[in-house]
């Protein structure tokens, strides 16, 4: 049962051997990994919302952002989800420190998934 719950919270060996800060670390840079994938597949699932804008409200809160901003758009896009699918790069870069928080958020995932993946021969032998 220990062993189960080692291998599935990233960080938690080192909190039980005594390194508690950087278990704790590793711990809440999972939770933030977790936190935006939730919000991506919260967003997949809403069906008016901008797919993407991060976060849980701003999508949902400015449905009709696509029709708003003055960029160049092609005759043949009838509706607004295809006129978010077409500028979907343009809006997922737009927001304001958008670059700093994918960048982030990526080096979070990357981190977390190389350390936990070296501690688990550890946790496994157990």
């Amino acid at each position: 049962m220990r062993r189960a719950g080692l291998t599935l919270l990233p960080g938690a060996l080192d909190v039980s051997r005594g390194a508690v800060w950087r278990g704790y670390l590793v711990l809440l840079l999972a939770c933030l990994v977790f936190s935006v994938a939730a919000a991506r597949a919260y967003v997949a699932m809403v069906p008016d919302a901008v797919p993407s804008a991060p976060g849980f409200v701003t999508p949902v809160m400015v449905p009709n952002v696509a029709r708003n901003f003055p960029l160049p758009t092609p005759p043949g896009l009838a509706d607004a989800q295809a006129v978010n699918a077409y500028h979907f790069w343009t809006f997922f870069w737009a927001f304001p420190y958008a670059k700093f928080f994918w960048l982030f958020s990526g080096l979070s995932a990357l981190v977390v998934l190389v350390y936990h993946a070296t501690r688990l021969r550890k946790i496994w032998q157990l």
